[in-house]
Formats: C-alpha cells, sequence, structure tokens
C-alpha cells in the first residue's frame, strides 16, 4: 500500500468516525432535551440554574449526568472532525509528494531530481543511485527508488 492509498485509508477511517460520533452526540443531545423539563428548544433558564418548584437531587443528577455527557460527545465530535480535516490535508500532501513516472533515458539527460528534501542538482547517475550536489565538495547518494521527478 502506498502513501496516497494509506492517506485515503485514514480519510474513509476518519469519515466513518465523524458519523458514529455524530450518531453519539444526536443521541446525547436528545436525551439531554428529553430529560429537561420544557426541552432544551425553549430553555426555561430557571430549570437550568436549579432553581425548580421542587428539589429533587436524583433528578438534578440525572439531569446534569445527561448536559455532561452532551458535553463529552460534542467534545469527541470535535476531535473527530479536526482529525478529519487533518487526514484531508495528508491526501492533498500525499497528491503534491507522489512521484512522477521517469525512464532511466530521462534521468540521465535530467539536470535536477526532485526528493524529500526538494529539487537537488544532479552531479552523477550511477545504476542504482544518483549523486546529488550538497555542498562544496560534499555530495550525497539518492537512491533511484527514492527520486520523485526528474527535469
Amino acid at each position: 500500500m502506498n502513501a496516497l492509498e494509506q492517506a485515503e485509508k485514514r480519510v474513509r477511517d476518519a469519515e466513518a468516525d465523524v458519523e458514529a460520533k455524530r450518531q453519539v452526540f444526536a443521541a446525547a443531545r436528545a436525551r439531554s432535551s428529553a430529560i429537561t423539563p420544557g426541552g432544551l428548544d425553549d430553555v426555561d433558564h430557571g430549570v437550568l440554574s436549579g432553581t425548580t418548584r421542587k428539589f429533587s437531587h436524583r433528578a438534578n443528577t440525572r439531569r446534569m449526568n445527561a448536559y455532561d455527557a452532551e458535553a463529552r460527545a460534542a467534545g469527541a465530535l470535535d476531535v473527530a472532525e479536526k482529525a478529519l480535516e487533518a487526514a484531508h490535508r495528508g491526501v492533498e500532501l500525499a497528491h503534491q509528494n507522489a512521484p512522477i513516472e521517469y525512464t532511466r533515458e530521462q534521468l540521465e539527460a535530467a539536470t535536477h531530481v526532485r526528493t524529500w528534501r526538494g529539487w537537488e542538482r544532479i552531479v552523477r547517475v550511477n545504476r542504482a543511485s544518483v549523486k546529488v550536489f550538497r555542498e562544496a565538495g560534499m555530495d550525497d547518494l539518492v537512491k533511484v527508488d527514492k527520486i520523485l521527478e526528474v527535469r
């Protein structure tokens, strides 16, 4: 599996995770709304502040636990959406860094190669590697299968 296929798999997995987290959040939101007297759409702020006609410790605990579960679900959904955005950026990066096919003749005629470091000037082409200019007196060998593009 190459880097692009791995990145696309990460996107598919992240999309499935986001969808699952959305369902969990919707269920938690529905439970919070159902447990709140009057629902959360037309909120009676007296209910949410704890001022009720009849105090019930158990009912307040259930309500607060439902609100906490909704907040945790919202946080998990936010993390999953950020992971999906990162996976999409990974696909874009994999497309940018994808190797462009070339022939041996094109490599021998080229003056520059693109590697993971960027574009580098060719000093000499060997059978299995290319010697590239690093700085005066210090050349570096790059294996042919690590070359992304030639010019």
